[in-house]
């Protein structure tokens, strides 16, 4: 999936419906791509595709961008240099 759809997203937090909205869209280009209409073709598309689904990918991209923060070494870093740990471990 292209990464500019997901840019930004690492460090801003989003709600629950903002997550299935992004993943509603995401799999909408599918279907229009593919005409395909359902759920499970969809699915398949985006499996041989390698895109994973918008929380899994979130969850990475987060992780790598957390990661990369707690070796910085600044003062914003030492400000939040806990909470980073913190949503590292969860």
């Amino acid at each position: 999936m292209n990464h500019s759809v997901y840019y930004g997203l690492d460090a801003c937090p989003l709600n629950r419906d903002q997550v299935r909205s992004l993943d509603f869209a995401v799999s909408s280009c599918f279907r229009k791509i593919f005409c395909v209409w359902t759920q499970t073709v969809t699915e398949e598309c985006k499996t041989l595709f390698n895109c994973l689904s918008v929380p899994e990918t979130m969850i990475t991209r987060k992780y790598k961008y957390l990661h990369k923060y707690i070796y910085l070494d600044n003062e914003l870093r030492k400000l939040f240099n806990d909470r980073a740990i913190t949503d590292l471990s969860t």
